[in-house]
């Protein structure tokens, strides 16, 4: 597939995925790990998969301002080594997921809100 956008329908297609007023840039397709010191909060540019070890305590993850994220989706994983959680936020402070340890959820912007599409269990071998 090439990897210019195709307008389609007020829709653009851009590496097998269906945009709506926005492409996503290169580099938030890629993915993210990282240990946390403190929270974090997300930019509609970083990366769509986002391997987070919380450092110890639970953490916050701030997800970026709805307005500006129509069509983004965050794999968010939760690679603990111990029982620690991370919440993940929409920009007003409400919780849009809890994610324990060695799991993962999926969240979606339609553009005025964020949703949580499910939680996955990590399998580790």
């Amino acid at each position: 597939m090439s990897k210019i956008p195709e307008l389609m329908g007020g829709r653009r297609l851009e590496h097998g995925m269906i945009t709506e007023g926005r492409i996503r840039d290169a580099t938030s397709t890629g993915y993210n790990v990282e240990t946390l010191a403190v929270g974090k909060t997300l930019t509609t540019s970083d990366a769509k998969y986002q391997k987070l070890d919380p450092g110890g305590s639970v953490r916050t993850v701030v997800l970026p301002a709805e307005a500006d994220s129509k069509g983004l989706e965050f794999y968010i994983m939760n690679d603990a080594d111990g029982a620690e959680t991370i919440t993940v936020t929409n920009d007003a402070a409400g919780t849009i997921v809890a994610i324990p340890q060695n799991e993962a959820a999926l969240v979606v912007c339609n553009g005025t809100t964020w949703i949580h599409l499910g939680i996955l269990t990590i399998q580790r071998s």
